[in-house]
């Protein structure tokens, strides 16, 4: 029988953490697709720290990399959003959605911020980026899931 959990590999990319300014793009959170065709990325945003407007936000951000040193927003073809009825674009920075308004309820928005990586880069990376003034923090968290392994099944 094989199991989804036999197809998939699964990997926090970032913890969940209430964060104030973009994390750095390091080890944890950089993803080697090698040995895998497809990574979705999975965004958990909760009650914002301060009230996001056009000035103070949170944006989805997601690089690609050929070589692990090199790293470039994702174009716009590189990106699929899984989620249902969200029709933000890719903009130019990498960035995969915007959190602009107020988002008072502790809740978390998995469905609306899923995008799938089509890209064909070996090197991808996910994480929050703030943008403006962020005194007070607001809870991220990043999962990224890889499937359709070369090898069954996933260790």
């Amino acid at each position: 029988m094989r199991t989804l959990a036999s197809r998939v590999a699964l990997n926090q990319t970032i913890a969940l953490a209430t964060l104030t300014a973009t994390p750095a793009r390091a080890a944890g959170n950089i993803i080697d697709r090698q040995g895998f065709e497809s990574v979705s990325f999975h965004f958990y945003v909760g009650a914002g720290g301060i009230t996001f407007d056009g000035t103070n936000y949170l944006g989805l951000l997601i690089e690609e990399s050929d070589d692990n040193v090199t790293w470039t927003p994702i174009a716009s073809s590189n990106a699929v959003n899984a989620g249902p009825g969200v029709t933000t674009a890719v903009d130019a920075s990498g960035r995969v959605g915007l959190i602009q308004s107020a988002k008072g309820a502790a809740d978390t928005y998995p469905l609306s911020r899923k995008w799938d990586y089509v890209g064909s880069k070996r090197y991808v990376s996910a994480r929050p980026a703030f943008v403006g003034t962020h005194a007070t923090g607001t809870p991220v968290a990043v999962i990224a899931v890889l499937g359709d392994p070369a090898n069954l099944p996933v260790t």
